[in-house]
Parts: structure tokens; C-alpha cells; sequence
């Protein structure tokens, strides 16, 4: 950058840096690293990877399928579709409860709707450092958790969890 650039000048040059095709010796770096969104479900802080999210909307109407196995809780409508939604705190909703559905693709496809108390924030992690997950019916729906106790969610796994009960 030279000093004597206008502020368009120095713009033009940092859009001209951003578009540039990453080097290869960024890709173990970048291939390393996972988005998540936190969330909090009874208190507790979970995270999703963000490349699985689609959509975050207010909880709709969810009916509750007898028998279901923990943690599908009961499907809903979103976008005309129908929805397996699971729930990974308690087993029913409270009357006027304001909650979050995060639904969740595969491949382009809104699969399912996770509940949740609250949207927390995005952010970046390794995942190589991540812990692995104690074991347990969560261990069990987890990639790892990280340095500040998040457990971060495979939505692999929940999409699989999801199909064998629809």
C-alpha cells in the first residue's frame, strides 16, 4: 500500500487481496478449522457447525409423537415441509415458552429442527482441539468440546438419529 492512496485507492486494493485465491499452504489451516453456532438448551451451552444450519426461526407449533426415542421430541412444518424436530432438554414445552427451532440441512435439504432456549454467538474453533466427549446418550451426539466447555454437536450423527425414527 503506498502512502499516498486515496481511501478508493486503498479499498480497491484490499477487495483486489480479499478476492485472490487462497495459497496452497493455507489449506491443512482452513481444513482444520470448523464455524459454530452456541446455543443454550436447560442452561447448557451447545454448538453446531454452521455449515449444517440453514435457518433459525422462532419455535412453531410442535406436536409431540408418542413413543418417540430421546432425542427426537416430535415434528412441526417449516416452509410447507415437514420437519423431524429434536430436543435435547426437557421432554415438553412450557406454555408460552419463547424458544428457537435451528433447522438443519443436508446437502441443500432442510432435514430437521433442533429446540433451543436461546441463539448465542458464531465462532471459529480448531478441530483438532477438541476435547472428546464423555460418554454418555450426548458424548454420543458430539464431535468434541472445546476449550471453554461447549460440546459441539455432529449433525451427522442427529440427521441419522432423525431418519431412524421417521
Amino acid at each position: 500500500m503506498k502512502a499516498h492512496q486515496s481511501p478508493h485507492e486503498i479499498l480497491a486494493e484490499r477487495a483486489r487481496v480479499l478476492a485472490m485465491p487462497r495459497a496452497t499452504g493455507e489449506e491443512p489451516w482452513s481444513a482444520d478449522m470448523l464455524d459454530i453456532l452456541t446455543f443454550v438448551v436447560g442452561g447448557e451451552r451447545l454448538a453446531l457447525p454452521m455449515s449444517a444450519v440453514s435457518a433459525i426461526i422462532r419455535a412453531p407449533v410442535v406436536t409431540p409423537l408418542p413413543h418417540a426415542v430421546a432425542p427426537v421430541y416430535g415434528v412441526t412444518v417449516s416452509r410447507g415441509r415437514a420437519l423431524t424436530v429434536l430436543s435435547l432438554g426437557a421432554s415438553t414445552l412450557a406454555d408460552g415458552a419463547e424458544r428457537r427451532l435451528i433447522v438443519i440441512g443436508d446437502g441443500g435439504r432442510v432435514t430437521l429442527g433442533l429446540l433451543v432456549d436461546a441463539v448465542d454467538e458464531t465462532r471459529t474453533v480448531a478441530r483438532s482441539a477438541l476435547s472428546p466427549a464423555a460418554a454418555g446418550p450426548r458424548g454420543a451426539l458430539a464431535l468434541g468440546i472445546t476449550a471453554d466447555a461447549v460440546l459441539v454437536l455432529d449433525t451427522d450423527v442427529l440427521l441419522m438419529t432423525a431418519r431412524s425414527e421417521s
